[in-house]
């Protein structure tokens, strides 16, 4: 301990980002603000009226106020719940509280201590706080006096807010966070290094972080003199090494150990390194004959080595060898471990060993929440392996999946890279989906080496067979050993506290074939003679432990181990025998005068093994169960009721009796009743699904639940009418649940499942989703057998109807809208309105609907058909009345004609007018200077036909396919219903105008641009008859109140994906349009999600699709987070009849064939150093210490930075030398296509990165030319001609001003520069070139920078393409990018 006030007071922070962050928020601070920093640091959080106290009575708390609020945003302080800090009273508080930043705590007390401020501090923060105020903890050790630290920490005086709960980690924090070597040895002195050492150890045994003061010490080392102090730091170096993977540094620590330990660490080496038989090698040297099983004098047992954290490893490499003296070797290993951590290990280990040993039917599920409080290292992974070899049921495995990953992570980013890298081929192994699951929940990245070797392959189960065997073994040795034995123990006990004295070992005289009386021994020597000593001795050493080198004490549960013992004498009466048994810990209750006394026998119980003795020659031995001892917590005195209550009584009693021994003699005797086998099914929520377990309830809905066939044949029960007793008839029961089982097939096993040597029935748990619930209890309804379900409380499942409930519903016209009325009636009072069916969540394909009161109902196949029907054509409607169809749901109308809906005269009227429209023939205006192509003609008749019926189409055809001349066919056509408006996008405008004129020439064209757009509309609204309005998006939204008061005849959209953001001014304006007939025109109509079509389909129909909210939730949410084949069918249902869509490939056989190839540009060193550089700078500033961030934008910005550099480095670093090479690849495939005559078009979505494309084609005299959004319309079309013509080799275009409205044919390959996120939009820009009037082969390269982003980007291309086929063609499952996926571009490698 350093003096106050000495030491650091002349040390300066260590220079790092952290102490220059920390340096920067708190410069500036006044004294008030650095004591309430202080004290808020020091209490680990505070509540803000604590500091108002600190500020003193009649104080103005606005600058207090102001820093608060000032230190949260600039992230000094961070604002905390209630149950974070410490208020004035221990009473429930709803003020604010604050709390300073993890990172930077400890520098606020370190500075502070520097300051000598941090006592007063302290004083004042326990002076508010009283006996609830930690500032003594912090204070003691930011002084070095770890004494002091350690008398006065107690986990049971810590309030709850305090997160940290151990002395371990609170000298941890205290050292590492952050580490800094001068503090360390300004405050600590020449403690410093012990206390390092310490804080490493404990680190060690929990996988705590402490990088940094690892470095330190491994430095260090080298320092050191040789001694004890070099050895214990080279020992403990050695065993971080390990456990972190550092197989270089092992060896070198080697060199500094003891022979033995360096064996064991030199095994443990070897086994990282995957050479497993030179680690069995150490072993064999470390052990020597031990391993051979020699039980003769000279086989007489050493001091262990000291392996610490590597001891479980070894223990499993000696398991590995399958022979009782290894197994005995590694139990020995594991048994010195003083620590708690190393014991709860040691126990851990002991567990596996025995599932190892004992039959299935003995093993009990082993349960996460069986780990202690600190959960060490190896006894959560020992647990682990254990339930992975022995544990079926897949809710457990599943759990210590998620609980191994929630580890591993943490222990990852501490630098345990071995071990976590074990625990995740642990978890995998154990569950791999639920492991993949939480390892992508927690951002983590799996690191396995399939290379490596597993410590889980190291320990197989036995087969049944051969434990039996070993059984019957064993018990055929014990017959025999009396006679072998030549040496055995005899035990003392002090009968005054059944306490354990020193043992004594008795010998077989061989001259007189008696025993003799034995002598006194320690118990660590009799412990070296294990082996020789008789198995019930054996049992009772197995509980000690060794507390010191050469020193070993009895552990509680060795008294229970000598229960039966045949040698068991009173330790101060000489050879006096004493009779061990053992008792019970009970609940009794007894008449007393007018009350029910309930006690708890015997008096002073306590949790664990108690002993009393009953005479000089009678010893008790009985265990408290925790729940016994919750009992006795309630009734440390017991309790007198009146007998008023005995019904009462009787029943607290029944259910207690299930967990614990009540006994009442008082109360009744003991009433023999039938057992009840009535197949019962428990339901559960765990993780999101249902667990069912099927068994029984012997005793009825009171008593306890046991699996059918299974436990006690004899059970006894105090219930409402007294003591009952039952015998279990397993058969009948395992009969009942098996039927039951039977008889629903999502209870059955497929055969796979049925493990070797088990019978099916005995795996009656299952864990279903809500849907298989459902179908479970339909099953059960029509099985017909007698069976009992129990619920949650709050979680109850009900099924109602019978999927045969009568269905009525009428159909008729109100308003223009068609109304659907009518109900299912599930039972005699209740019925459900088609309104509510068709709106409630639907399960299992529609089978199942969830009503609003939480019940279910199953519907039958006809009446899904109607509700699909319905639900394909309904608007959205209010929670009750009428369900509104749009004239527009044709299908559904037919639909439910078919299934009994009653149609009026007017529905059916409208269905025999479609039907006509269907069959009547269009032909082509004999004014269209053009002859249509046969699909586009069919294209043309249907444009007519639903212009016919007053609805709107889609015409989806692929690019290059004609779009236009279709339009331009019907609006000739259409030319007498008033004036015609095409809406495109701006450099598509002229082309319009051009194909007007030349294919329709009998249209008045009209471009609406310049300053004579008032005339223009004036124009129309005098007489528009055969006038067609050319119009840019850009000017309907500008002039949309001029254009919208006009009636026009027909409105096209072309490039109609312009209005897919429904929210967006321009989808805006063009809704607003008033026109008799509607068309868009698109060759992409859903690009990026399912909600694009609603844009669009409220154009065309206006209300086909309902409002954006009702269409969100019916088909956009459903499809795109569970991809289900039902929403995405009623989808397609409801918008088939409006697009149509037909591909190059499918209708134009004679277009030449398209070649698509990707071009693999390679980094050079120096690209790939800057390029990691630079992706590691764009992980941290999205992963900062306050967590990650979750900003769409910038998580994009940020992307974008990335898909540049690939580019050209110096787009993103101007001053950059590097040269680029995609650059390079893409002249050397230049100087290909020239050579072999080739034009080719060349694309990319940054305009400087085509600048620095010209500049290099310049400097090799490359003829090209070049567009992009800056370039006047009238110079496009020169531009464009002159490469038709044959001007140049390249024509250099900007992705998103020449992807469309361009005709480039005079290329016949074209060059992509970098993917575009959108395949839709490369697709648009290659059909400048692939399209009618190529007649030569095309060919598109694409150029990924390998290993970079763009590979993922092209991963992604996949998923975008899906999209389309899924609604359109009919398809597998789209998706959006979330922020998250996006952060996932950046964090993970390409192919991952």
């Amino acid at each position: 301990m350093r003096p106050p006030g000495e030491g650091y007071r002349g040390h300066v922070l260590l220079a790092s980002p952290l102490s220059d962050r920390f340096s920067l928020l708190t410069a500036g601070l006044g004294a008030h603000e650095w004591r309430w920093l202080g004290a808020v640091a020091l209490e680990h959080g505070l509540a803000r009226g604590v500091l108002v106290a600190m500020a003193g009575e009649g104080a103005d708390l606005k600058p207090l106020d102001a820093w608060l609020k000032q230190s949260v945003a600039q992230g000094l302080l961070v604002s905390v719940g209630p149950t974070r800090a410490l208020a004035l009273t221990s009473a429930p508080s709803r003020e604010p509280g604050f709390a300073v930043h993890p990172e930077l705590a400890q520098l606020v007390l370190r500075e502070l201590t520097r300051r000598d401020a941090l006592s007063a501090i302290a004083l004042a923060t326990h002076g508010l706080l009283g006996g609830r105020s930690v500032s003594d903890l912090g204070l003691a050790l930011q002084l070095g006096d770890y004494r002091t630290f350690a008398r006065r920490f107690s986990p049971e005086r810590l309030p709850r807010q305090i997160p940290l709960r151990t002395a371990a980690e609170w000298l941890r924090v205290s050292v590492c966070e952050p580490f800094d070597a001068a503090w360390l040895q300004a405050t600590w002195g020449d403690e410093a290094q012990v206390v390092a050492t310490r804080v490493l150890r404990e680190c060690l045994e929990t996988a705590s972080p402490c990088q940094e003061l690892y470095s330190w010490l491994s430095e260090r080392f080298e320092e050191l003199p040789e001694g004890e102090d070099q050895q214990e730091l080279a020992g403990l170096l050695c065993e971080h090494a390990v456990l972190r993977g550092k197989l270089d540094a092992i060896p070198k620590y080697m060199l500094h150990l003891p022979r033995g330990t360096a064996l064991g660490h030199g095994a443990a080496w070897a086994f990282l390194t995957g050479d497993l038989a030179l680690a069995q090698g150490r072993l064999d040297e470390l052990f020597g004959v031990a391993l051979k099983g020699r039980t003769d004098a000279s086989n007489r047992r050493g001091p262990l080595p000291q392996c610490g954290a590597i001891a479980p490893l070894l223990a499993l490499l000696l398991c590995s060898r399958d022979n009782e003296a290894a197994t005995a070797l590694a139990k020995r290993l594991l048994a010195v471990g003083t620590s708690e951590p190393e014991r709860a290990a040691g126990r851990a280990f002991r567990l596996l060993l025995r599932y190892l040993e004992e039959p299935e039917t003995e093993h009990e599920r082993i349960d996460v929440h069986a780990l202690t409080t600190e959960g060490s290292l190896w006894e959560t992974l020992l647990f682990a392996h254990n339930v992975e070899l022995h544990q079926k049921q897949v809710e457990t495995r599943a759990r210590w999946a998620q609980h191994l990953v929630r580890r591993a992570v943490p222990w990852t980013a501490a630098g345990y890279v071995w071990v976590a890298r074990q625990a995740l081929r642990l978890a995998n192994s154990l569950s791999a989906e639920y492991a993949g699951q939480e390892l992508e929940r927690l951002g983590g990245v799996s690191q396995a080496d399939a290379s490596a070797l597993s410590l889980w392959e190291l320990v197989a189960p036995k087969p049944e067979w051969q434990k039996t065997l070993q059984a019957l073994a064993a018990v055929s040795d014990s017959v025999s050993e009396a006679a072998e034995a030549s040496l055995r123990a005899i035990w003392f006990v002090d009968m005054a506290d059944g306490s354990l004295a020193r043992p004594a070992l008795s010998e077989l005289r061989l001259d007189s074939g008696g025993w003799n009386q034995g002598r006194r021994l320690p118990l660590s020597e009799l412990f070296q003679m294990r082996e020789q000593l008789p198995s019930e001795d054996q049992r009772v050493l197995d509980a000690t432990r060794e507390i010191v080198e050469g020193r070993r004490e009895f552990l509680p549960d060795a008294i229970e181990r000598l229960i039966g013992h045949p040698r068991v004498q009173n330790g101060a009466r000489g050879t006096a025998k004493v009779e061990v048994v053992r008792g019970s810990c009970r609940l009794e209750a007894e008449e007393d005068a007018g009350y029910i006394r309930v006690v708890v026998e015997p008096a002073g119980a306590k949790l664990g093994v108690n002993v009393v003795a009953e005479g000089e020659d009678r010893l008790v031995v009985y265990r408290v169960t925790e729940a016994m001892q919750r009992v006795i917590d309630v009734l440390p005195h017991g309790v007198r009721v009146p007998s008023a209550q005995k019904a009462e009584v009787l029943r607290v009693l029944g259910k207690l009796s299930q967990s614990v021994e009540v006994q009442s003699p008082e109360l009744g005797a003991e009433q023999l009743v039938e057992a009840d086998a009535t197949p019962c099914l428990r339901f559960a929520l765990h993780a999101g699904a249902w667990q069912v377990q099927a068994g029984v309830r012997p005793f009825g809905a009171q008593g306890r639940f046991f699996v059918a066939g299974v436990g006690r044949t004899s059970l006894s029960f105090v219930g409402a009418t007294g003591r009952l007793r039952c015998e279990r008839d397993f058969e009948r029961e395992r009969v009942g649940v098996d039927q039951l089982i039977a008889a629903c097939p999502s209870l059955s096993l497929a055969p796979e499942e049925t493990e070797e040597g088990r019978a099916p029935h005995e795996l009656d748990n299952w864990v279903l989703s809500e849907e298989g619930v459902l179908v479970l209890l339909s099953e059960l309804r029509q099985s017909g057998l007698k069976h009992e379900l129990e619920w949650p409380e709050s979680n109850r499942m009900r099924l109602r109807g019978d999927g045969r409930s009568a269905l009525r519903g009428r159909l008729r016209v109100n308003k223009g809208w068609y109304l659907a009325t009518g109900g299912l009636q599930i039972d005699d009072v209740n019925e459900v309105t088609l309104n509510e069916l068709v709106h409630a969540p639907a399960l299992a394909g529609g089978r199942f609907v969830r009503l609003e009161n939480g019940d279910y109902v199953e519907l039958e196949d006809r009446i899904r058909r109607v509700i699909a029907a319905l639900s394909a054509g309904a608007a959205r409607a209010k929670p009750k009345g009428d369900l509104k169809l749009h004239a527009g749901a044709v299908a559904a109308f037919e639909e439910l004609g078919r299934d009994g809906f009653e149609l009026d005269a007017e529905v059916t009227g409208w269905l025999e007018r479609v039907k006509s429209v269907a069959s009547k023939s269009f032909d082509a205006p004999t004014n269209l200077q053009a002859e249509l192509r046969p699909y586009q003609l069919d294209g043309f008749r249907w444009l007519c036909r639903l212009s016919e019926l007053g609805l709107g189409a889609c015409l989806a055809d692929d690019m290059g396919l004609g779009k236009t001349v279709q339009i331009l066919a019907l609006l000739l056509l259409r030319r007498a219903e008033g004036p015609a408006l095409v809406v495109a996008p701006t450099s598509v405008c002229s082309n319009w105008a051009r194909e007007a004129a030349r294919f329709a020439p009998d249209l008045t064209v009209l471009e609406y641009t310049g300053d004579n757009r008032a005339e223009l509309v004036e124009q129309l609204r005098a007489d528009g008859a055969g006038k067609l309005l050319v119009c840019s998006y850009a000017l309907l939204q500008q002039d949309q109140a001029k254009l919208i008061e006009i009636a026009w005849g027909t409105a096209v959209l072309d490039e109609a994906q312009f209005i897919k953001n429904s929210q967006s001014l321009r989808a805006q304006a063009a809704f607003r349009i008033d026109a008799k007939q509607r068309v868009a025109a698109t060759g992409t109509p859903v690009e990026n999600h399912a909600a694009d079509l609603w844009s669009i389909f409220h154009f065309i129909n206006p209300g086909l699709l309902g409002d954006f909210t009702d269409f969100n939730r019916r088909f956009v949410k459903p499809i795109e987070r569970d991809g289900g084949q039902t929403p995405e069918e009623l989808l397609r249902r409801v918008i088939q009849p409006y697009v149509l869509r037909r591909l190059k490939r499918d209708v134009l056989q004679e277009l030449p064939p398209l070649t698509e190839l990707a071009h693999e540009v390679e980094l050079s060193a120096d690209e790939t150093a800057r390029y990691a550089v630079l992706r590691k700078q764009i992980h941290d500033k999205l992963f900062t210490g306050w967590g990650k961030r979750e900003n769409k934008i910038e998580v994009l910005a940020e992307i974008t930075r990335l898909r540049r550099f690939c580019c050209h480095p110096r787009l993103v670093f101007p001053d950059a030398s590097l040269e680029s090479s995609k650059i390079s690849a893409f002249l050397e495939l230049v100087e290909e296509l020239r050579e072999n005559g080739h034009r080719a078009l060349v694309f990319s979505q940054f305009v400087d990165f085509l600048a620095l494309v010209r500049e290099q084609l310049e400097e090799r005299r490359v003829t090209y030319e070049y567009l992009d959004g800056s370039t006047p319309q009238a110079e496009r079309q020169k531009r464009v001609d002159a490469f038709q013509n044959g001007s140049a080799s390249l024509f250099l275009i900007s992705l998103k001003a020449g992807g469309f409205g361009l005709n480039l044919t005079a290329a016949d390959y074209v060059i992509h520069l970098d993917p575009w996120w959108n395949p839709a939009v490369e697709s648009q820009a290659t059909d400048r070139a692939h399209r009618i009037g190529q007649r030569r082969r095309v060919t598109v390269y694409r150029l990924i920078t390998k290993n970079t982003i763009e590979e993922k980007i092209v991963e992604l291309h996949a998923k975008k393409r899906t999209l389309a086929r899924t609604l359109l063609d009919g398809g597998a499952q789209a998706e959006t990018l979330s922020a998250d996926e996006l952060v996932r571009l950046i964090t993970e490698s390409p192919g991952e």
